[in-house]
C-alpha cells in the first residue's frame, strides 16, 4: 500500500481527524495574530528554544515589540495588497543574545492571521526568491521534455536531486480516484514501485480535499513530538485554531503509523494540479529523518507550479504553434520568479 496523504486506509481512518487542532511539527514556530493590530493571541510552545523568548512573554503583546519596524511595515503592506492571502515573509526576532532570522508564511484563518516561521542561519539577502538559481535548470529540463511520460520522469529526477531523498515517484489519479505510479527515481537498493496500482480508498475524501490546499506537505522526522499551542484555543472564538492551510500542522497518527510500517523517516509530498483538479502527486520518501531547508522547498514548489503549467499543455502531438506558445509561458514564468 502506498501512503501519500495525511491519513490512510485503516478501518478507523474515517473517524480520525487529519488535523490535530492545537499542535504543530517542531521544525518551525507558529504565531497567531489579531488583525490588523498584530496582537499575539497564541504561540507554539517552542518559542524559547527558537528565539529565546518564553510563550508567556509573547502572548498578549504586540508583534512590533519583538521584530523590526520595517518588517511590520512589510506585513501591513502584504495584508493591504493581497488581503491577507498566502504571503511569504521574513522576520528577525530581537533578543539579548542577538537577532534570530526566520523565513515563512502568513495567511488568514477566519478572524486571525497565522504566521509560520523556520529559522535561517543568516539574514536573507532580500525578499526576492533566492531560490531562483535552484529552479532555472530543472525548469529548462522539464520544458524540453517531449511528452507526458518524459515530463513525469524528469520531474521526479529533478525533485529528488534537489532534496536528496532516496525515492521520488509520480502517483497519477484516474477518473475513479485509483492511483498508479507512472514515474520513479530511486537509489538502487530499493524495490521498485513503478507500475504499481492502488485503490482510491488509500486516500479518503478528506485527505484528497487537503491535497489542493497546499502544494507541499513536508514531514522531516516521522518520530517527532508534537508541539502544542498556548493557549490551546483561540481567545477570540474560544475554539481550536483552524489549521487547514497550515504548513507546520501536526500529522495524523494514522499516517505516522503507515510511514513507520514502510520504514520511512522523512516524507515530502508535492501536489500536481491540472485543469484546477488534483491530477497526481510527487511523493518523496527517505529512510531516516532529513530536514530540507525553506529555500529548497520553495524551489520545489516553484518547480511544481511549472510542472502544473506543463500538465495543462503537454500533449503527445507537438506542433510548431504549441511549442512557441509553451516556450513563451516558460520565459514568462522564469521572469516572474526572478523578480
Amino acid at each position: 500500500m502506498l501512503l501519500t496523504s495525511d491519513t490512510g486506509a485503516l478501518d478507523d481512518s474515517d473517524c480520525e481527524p487529519i488535523y490535530s487542532p492545537a499542535s504543530i511539527q517542531p521544525h518551525g514556530i507558529l504565531l497567531v495574530l489579531e488583525s490588523p493590530v498584530l496582537k499575539i493571541l497564541q504561540v507554539s510552545n517552542n518559542t524559547f528554544e527558537a528565539i529565546g523568548i518564553y510563550p508567556k512573554e509573547l502572548v498578549g503583546n504586540f508583534l512590533h515589540e519583538f521584530v523590526e519596524t520595517e518588517e511590520i511595515e512589510a506585513i501591513e503592506k502584504a495584508l493591504f495588497e493581497k488581503d491577507g492571502q498566502y504571503n511569504r515573509i521574513t522576520l528577525s526576532f530581537k533578543s539579548q543574545e542577538g537577532n534570530y532570522f526566520f523565513q515563512g508564511t502568513l495567511h488568514k484563518s477566519s478572524s486571525v492571521l497565522i504566521v509560520e516561521l523556520e529559522q535561517v542561519v543568516a539574514q536573507p539577502a532580500s525578499n526576492c526568491f533566492n531560490s531562483y538559481h535552484l529552479v532555472q535548470e530543472p525548469i529548462d529540463k522539464i520544458h524540453n521534455t517531449p511528452n507526458l511520460q518524459a515530463l513525469c520522469q524528469t520531474a521526479v529526477e529533478e525533485v529528488r536531486r534537489m532534496i536528496g531523498f532516496d525515492r521520488a515517484i509520480v502517483y497519477q489519479f484516474d477518473a475513479t480516484g485509483d492511483g498508479e505510479v507512472v514515474a520513479e527515481d530511486k537509489v538502487e537498493n530499493l524495490a521498485p514501485l513503478l507500475g504499481m496500482h492502488y485503490p482510491a480508498t488509500d486516500i479518503p475524501p478528506q485527505a484528497r480535499n487537503q491535497l489542493s490546499m497546499n502544494l507541499i506537505r513536508f514531514i522531516p522526522d516521522i518520530h517527532y513530538q508534537p508541539v502544542e499551542l498556548i493557549p490551546d484555543c483561540n481567545p477570540l472564538t474560544g475554539r481550536p485554531l483552524d489549521l487547514d492551510f497550515s504548513l507546520l500542522r501536526t500529522v495524523s497518527p494514522c499516517h505516522v503509523q503507515y510511514l513507520k510500517n514502510m520504514n520511512v523517516g522523512a516524507s515530502m509530498t508535492v501536489t500536481l494540479i491540472k485543469d484546477q483538479k488534483v491530477w497526481g502527486l510527487i511523493v518523496c520518501h527517505h529512510p531516516i529523518p532529513k530536514y530540507i531547508n525553506y529555500e529548497t522547498r520553495t524551489a520545489c514548489e516553484l518547480v511544481a507550479k511549472f510542472v502544473n503549467l506543463e500538465l495543462s499543455y503537454k500533449q503527445d502531438s507537438q506542433d510548431r504553434e504549441y511549442a512557441i506558445y509553451l516556450k513563451e509561458i516558460c520565459h514568462n514564468f522564469i521572469t516572474e520568479i526572478s523578480q
